[in-house]
């Protein structure tokens, strides 16, 4: 790697890009997830409220 030319990167140890993309494609799951729940709570109907002072 000092020398500037191309080498097995599982030979020098190098595993900082396989840890990189699995944390960017588990941050993006949790992302849609957490999308998807707040969507799924916009779309729910809204409760219907008591007054607690009666008319």
């Amino acid at each position: 790697m000092s020398q500037g030319c191309v080498g097995d990167v599982a030979e020098l140890g190098i595993t900082e890009s396989f840890q990189v993309k699995r944390q960017v494609m588990m941050s993006a799951s949790e992302a849609a997830d957490m999308i998807l729940r707040v969507d799924d709570i916009i779309r729910a109907a809204p409760r219907q409220r008591r007054s607690d002072h009666p008319h």
